[in-house]
This record gives C-alpha cells, sequence and structure tokens, in this order.
C-alpha cells in the first residue's frame, strides 16, 4: 500500500527562515568579491617580489621580515588614502602597527627614508608635479631599503622600479586623466589606457623577480610556483584598467 505524505503549507515566517539559513550563492559570491578584493589590494605579486628581493639582500630573517612588514604598512597607507572604484576601504590607521614593528627590526633610518618616499609617492593625486615624479618616489623606496644592504643591487632596483612604475602608468592613463591625475603618460598627451601595458608591467614584475633569484639564498626550484602565484594574483588588484575578460569586480 502506497504510503502518502502529509504537505503543510509554508507561510511567510517559514520562508524567511529558510532563505535566511541557507546562504545564497549570489551571496556566497559577493564574500568571496570581497576577500579577493582586500587581497589584490595587498598586491601579492608584488608582495613576493619584494620577499625575494629582501633575500637577495641578507639571509638574517627578522631583516626580511621588517622589509616585509616596512612594505605592508605602505600598502596600507596608500590603499587608505585610495578613493579608486572597485577597492573597499581600509582603515586609515592600520599601517600604524606594520611601520611599528619594522622599526624594531631594521636600522631607523631606512624606516624613516622609506615612510617619507611613501608619503611623496601617495601625494601622487594632489598635484601635477607629484603625478610626474611618482615613478622616481617609488623608485626611491626600493633602493633605500637596498642601500643599507647591497649598494649595486640598490641602482638595479631603482632602474627596474623606475621603468616599472612608468610603464604602469601608461596602463592607467585614462583613469589618471579622466582624476585629473598628470603622469608621465597623461603629460605626453597618452589619454587611453594602454592594453599592452597590463602584460608588459606583469613581465617587468616577472623578470625583476627572476633577477632577484639569482642573488637570492631560496631555491631556485621556488621561481615556477612564485611566478604562477604572481601571475595569478595580478588581476586580483581591483583596477579599471584590467582587460575586461580579467575584470572580476566590474
Amino acid at each position: 500500500m502506497e504510503e502518502v505524505g502529509v504537505r503543510f503549507p509554508i507561510g511567510p515566517r517559514e520562508k524567511l527562515i529558510l532563505n535566511t539559513s541557507r546562504p545564497s550563492a549570489r551571496c556566497i559570491k559577493e564574500k568571496m568579491k570581497t576577500v579577493l578584493n582586500y587581497l589584490g589590494q595587498l598586491r601579492i605579486y608584488s608582495f613576493l617580489d619584494l620577499l625575494v628581493f629582501a633575500t637577495a639582500l641578507t639571509k638574517e630573517i627578522n631583516i626580511i621580515v621588517g622589509i616585509g612588514l616596512l612594505w605592508l604598512g605602505f600598502l596600507f597607507y596608500l590603499e587608505s588614502r585610495h578613493d579608486d572604484e572597485f577597492r573597499l576601504k581600509i582603515n586609515k590607521y592600520l599601517w600604524t602597527g606594520p611601520f611599528a614593528f619594522s622599526l624594531v627590526l631594521l636600522p631607523v633610518w631606512i624606516c624613516l627614508s622609506f615612510a617619507l618616499f611613501s608619503y611623496l609617492y601617495t601625494k601622487k593625486k594632489q598635484h601635477a608635479a607629484w603625478g610626474v615624479s611618482a615613478p622616481l618616489w617609488r623608485a626611491l623606496q626600493n633602493g633605500i631599503i637596498a642601500a643599507g644592504f647591497n649598494f649595486q643591487l640598490a641602482i638595479l632596483a631603482f632602474i627596474l622600479i623606475f621603468i616599472r612604475n612608468v610603464i604602469a602608468d601608461f596602463r592607467d592613463a585614462h583613469d589618471d586623466k579622466q582624476r585629473g591625475i598628470l603622469t608621465i603618460p597623461v603629460v605626453l598627451g597618452v589619454g587611453k589606457n594602454q592594453a599592452w601595458a597590463f602584460y608588459v608591467h606583469l613581465m617587468l614584475v616577472v623578470a625583476a623577480t627572476i633577477i632577484w633569484l639569482n642573488f637570492s639564498f631560496f631555491d631556485s626550484r621556488l621561481i615556477l610556483p612564485i611566478i604562477l602565484f604572481q601571475l595569478f594574483s595580478y588581476p586580483l588588484t581591483p583596477r579599471l584598467s584590467n582587460p575586461r575578460y580579467l575584470n572580476i569586480y566590474g
């Protein structure tokens, strides 16, 4: 004999409980985008490059950690001052923690010089002179870190970072022009985001990492996973200039 089930009607209250007890696919997707947004603002591709750079300068773990914290503090400071579309807000005082710890682990003159160049770099959006000179301040950040350990690598880092930053400004030329930021490409009359610069900038980051690895105590076999992480993390940074097929925030 077939058993007949009894169905009770589901009212509005029961529907609400069912809807709130099971997160929707849309809700999960938004939470994932939030996590990726904050992760992208940390610029893992660049952080990995800096980590390998630090190991090329010294074998002392406390110094390497100090350099990492110094860079983390800069990123927190930079992003807390940004007002870019797609980027979620970061507490404006968050940078003070990593910076304070870096003062304990690194020579004070390196930390203070780095902080000065970081501050000047973040003024990029405030005046034409700051926009044009931004690659200089960005290059001096890495240069001053290396100067305390290896002067030859300091010069090389300055040159590579300067070129890399100019290329990044070509990548974001339209967005910078719309915001009134007079970077070198904007001054030269470039008014559109340059798609080629997105890929060239990434390749320059990878190339620099490979160069640093030649001076590092890291096992050379680590280069493949490091590069893969750089390639996959690069589009995570929220940018209007990201190619449409890689823009997960639009």
